[in-house]
């Protein structure tokens, strides 16, 4: 089903993907290029990474921020449903993590 919420969620996630995976490409070309004795190469990779990381990879972080913000905003019906059932797991979690601070603390000794 298409609506806001999945446009800015796709647009999230895409603009994740290409931040991430642009600064792994960057750091394992670096890495590689830094073991090379070619000094021109790594002052080529130096200004097309300079580039790369303020065009391709900030816009992205940028256009990340901006739609998981909007994501958030958008009132689906199913975002709340989803939060409601997230409560009620994160309460079952807390009452288990004190049960067993509760035993660890108030165990029976031999």
């Amino acid at each position: 089903m298409f609506s806001i919420y999945t446009l800015f969620k796709f647009i999230h996630v895409a603009a994740v993907i290409i931040w991430i995976g642009g600064v792994f490409a960057l750091t394992v070309i670096n890495a590689r290029l830094a073991g090379e004795k070619e000094q021109v190469a790594l002052l080529s990779l130096s200004r097309l990474s300079n580039f790369y990381g303020k065009v391709v990879i900030g816009t992205a972080a940028i256009i990340t921020l901006i739609a998981g913000i909007a994501t958030a905003a958008p009132k689906d019906p199913r975002v709340r449903a989803l939060q409601g059932r997230l409560t009620t797991l994160n309460m079952i979690n807390l009452l288990l993590l004190f049960s067993v601070v509760g035993a660890m603390v108030f165990k029976p000794t031999l």
